[in-house]
């Protein structure tokens, strides 16, 4: 790892370190090959099959490996070489991409392959992710981790909005396989800038893998994590963020109906705002972030993404349908974007600098597995409540939980000393 820190702009500091920023290219091609193919993949779907049912249970398929193998992932993680196994992590995905796409220009693409496919690719996904936690502080000194997940938030957000803006024209022009092939060329891409970092020398276990030795390693993960009140509170905040998002990702299209009076454009522009809001809240954090206390920044963060959900109570009821709704909901969703990095990266930073390098990866799979369990169970929750709730009100009191949830972990003194 490259040593030394000039006094420079806090986000140019990241340039001294050229193997951190070599990950950081090749993540961004990886995401931006994502977003392209989030689109295409899903207009893929429906071509085949004209089933929306198939594209919601596709979705949920997508979810099983990160659950059933994520704490092995993490023990994987820690255990073996991690550049290696993020090339591993990249070549799978990349085939499966590419062989799907084949299959769908010559005509054999058959529904239950999608399935099959599917999590053959969320399993890649799954054994890879927890490696790029415990790779970074490889590459870096402590003292840049806050930087470097801001800035990262803010550079992988803008290549799946460059992804998600050109799917269209790309789609145009190469049609569907063609655009999904791309994403699967984007992984091969990726590969090949990997293979340029140079990582010093890592301790390996001498004790084999095996059922025992890595129920043990496990467990020993679990028991970190329980043991250290920062690191299971950050865990408990993540998984109630993503709890939380359920509502407005389960109920997005019917609020831009029923609220806005509008179509798939200002669903579109949504989306966009967030986006834009988590980039330029990522590059403020990392230039400024480190003036604060982490988690003071958190705690802040929490309830004003609680008062921000609160806004989007407004539209529809207190303001008129119409360009003054969407107005509000546009700010409220530039708001979000903004506030996430707020909230996430002090968190992640938090959680770099209090585990062992040796528990990053078993730390960071269970985190990605809670938070994943999250999700569904949000939006379940959603779907039977706003039958009897209307949306907005759902918004309000969801929002006004999480204010408070943020009021708590301001005048929470143990948290804010610790992180």
């Amino acid at each position: 790892m490259e040593v030394g820190i000039e006094k420079r702009s806090a986000i140019r500091q990241l340039w001294a370190f050229k193997n951190y920023m070599i990950l950081l290219v090749a993540n961004f091609i990886s995401r931006f090959g994502d977003s392209l193919d989030a689109v295409a993949y899903g207009w893929m779907v429906y071509t085949l099959t004209g089933s929306k049912l198939l594209l919601g249970t596709l979705f949920a398929v997508n979810a099983i490996p990160n659950i059933v193998f994520g704490p092995f992932a993490g023990v994987i993680a820690d255990r073996f070489d991690k550049k290696k196994l993020i090339i591993i992590g990249y070549m799978g995905r990349g085939i499966v991409v590419c062989t799907t796409a084949v299959l769908f220009f010559t005509g054999l693409l058959r529904p239950w392959q999608l399935f099959v496919f599917t999590i053959i690719n969320s399993t890649f996904e799954t054994l890879s992710s927890p490696v790029f936690m415990s790779l970074v502080p490889l590459l870096i000194p402590k003292e840049v981790y806050l930087t470097a997940n801001s800035f990262s938030t803010s550079a992988y957000k803008f290549a799946e909005l460059i992804g998600a803006g050109t799917a269209g024209a790309i789609i145009a022009l190469a049609g569907i396989s063609g655009a999904i092939l791309i994403d699967g060329g984007t992984f091969f891409a990726a590969v090949l800038i990997i293979l340029f970092i140079k990582l010093e020398t890592e301790n390996k276990r001498a004790e084999p893998l095996n059922a025992k030795v890595y129920f043990e390693e496990l467990k020993e993960g679990l028991k970190f994590i329980w043991k250290n009140y920062l690191i299971r509170t950050s865990i408990i905040l993540m998984a109630i963020i993503n709890f939380c998002l359920s509502p407005i990702n389960v109920l997005e299209p019917a609020f831009v109906k029923e609220q806005l009076n509008s179509g798939a454009e200002i669903l579109s522009m949504l989306s966009v705002a967030v986006s834009i809001g988590m980039i330029l809240g990522g590059l403020i954090v990392g230039q400024f972030g480190a003036r604060f206390k982490k988690g003071t920044m958190i705690g802040f963060g929490i309830m004003f993404f609680g008062i921000d959900y609160c806004l989007l109570y407004f539209p529809g009821n207190i303001a008129p349908s119409g360009i003054y709704s969407i107005a509000i909901a546009l700010t409220g969703y530039f708001l979000f974007g903004f506030i996430i990095p707020v909230m996430t990266s002090p968190i992640a930073t938090s959680i770099m600098l209090n585990t062992e390098r040796n528990m990053l990866g078993r730390v960071g799979s269970i985190m990605q597995m809670i938070s994943m369990c999250a999700i569904p169970l949000g939006s379940a929750i959603t779907g039977a409540v706003c039958e009897n709730v209307s949306m907005t009100t759902i918004f309000a009191i969801v929002g006004g939980i999480i204010a408070l949830l943020g009021i708590k972990m301001i005048f929470n003194k143990k948290f804010r000393e610790s992180a």
